[in-house]
């Protein structure tokens, strides 16, 4: 039976993922107590190969008072960078250019007085770095059009709209729309990522023409898990996975062409690994 297997054109990693593991790369070079804030990527693969090469991941400063200290791409609250520089850690700072974006938005609407509504998932670190630059009382984080009723637009007029970076377009819009309705005063700051908008174009479009569709990153990464839901709108046959063991002959039985996109932090050779394995179960059936 004959068989095509087509890999999205922007699959794997972007340029804030790259940027982040080639500095970790170049810092283990020099530095023999590198410690990474968390998971630098959300790709458990990629941590744990740069933990074998001797950098370690803690998810607290507490105990640990010197060395080379890496920001995560995602970024931290910045009251975990005041504390790192008081300790007098060597910062490498491998915060996504794009994430500062929204953290710098964030902090300039709210000295202009704006009640910023943050959209986006309450639970990723990203949100977590974003929201450290307002004021305990000065923000919501919702992607929720419920949260955003007519006394909440009555209590703030004017209100300031930013967004996590790997949100999907339709939902901040939504969000605008909805927004437009009651708000007296809105100042919008696009900061979603173009990285992540191409991925979830391409991915929609391989959907429409696979009959089956593998997504391949992390079960934690918010851009990849959206990339997952779109593809599963046009090919129901669709499956997100974290690594090849995971793939199932059944999963590819009278199936001609199938799909492969990924996440932003999945990198080219994992990629390479998957399609590998997806041939030899074909070369099975």
């Amino acid at each position: 039976m004959s068989y095509n297997i087509e890999i999205a054109r922007h699959a794997g990693f972007c340029f804030g993922v790259k940027r982040a593991y080639d500095m970790v790369l170049e810092a283990l070079k020099t530095d023999n107590s590198l410690y990474m804030l968390g998971d630098l990527i959300h790709n458990k693969r990629v941590v744990n190969e740069l933990t074998e090469m001797g950098a370690k991941v803690i998810n607290s400063l507490e105990g640990v008072n010197d060395g080379t200290l890496v920001i995560r791409a995602h970024g931290i609250p910045i009251e975990e960078l005041k504390v790192a520089q008081t300790k007098g850690f060597k910062i490498v700072d491998a915060t996504c250019p794009y994430v500062k974006i929204p953290q710098k938005g964030a902090l300039k609407l709210s000295q202009e007085g704006y009640f910023i509504v943050v959209v986006g998932d309450k639970a990723h670190p990203e949100i977590d770095s974003i929201v450290s630059y307002l004021n305990s009382e000065n923000f919501i984080v919702t992607k929720n059009i419920s949260d955003l009723n007519y006394e909440f637009f009555k209590k703030h007029p004017k209100i300031g709209v930013i967004a996590q970076t790997t949100l999907p377009l339709q939902t901040l819009q939504e969000i605008i729309s909805h927004s437009l309705n009651y708000a007296k005063e809105i100042n919008i700051i696009n900061s979603i990522c173009d990285a992540t908008f191409i991925r979830q174009e391409e991915t929609l479009e391989l959907a429409r023409r696979a009959d089956c569709m593998i997504i391949l990153g992390g079960k934690h990464s918010a851009n990849t898990t959206r990339l997952k839901e779109l593809s599963n709108v046009y090919c129901s046959n669709t499956h997100h996975i974290e690594s090849e063991q995971e793939l199932e002959v059944d999963w590819f039985k009278n199936v001609n062409h199938i799909g492969i996109s990924a996440g932003a932090s999945t990198p080219d050779a994992q990629i390479e690994m998957v399609r590998q394995y997806i041939i030899s179960i074909l070369e099975q059936i």
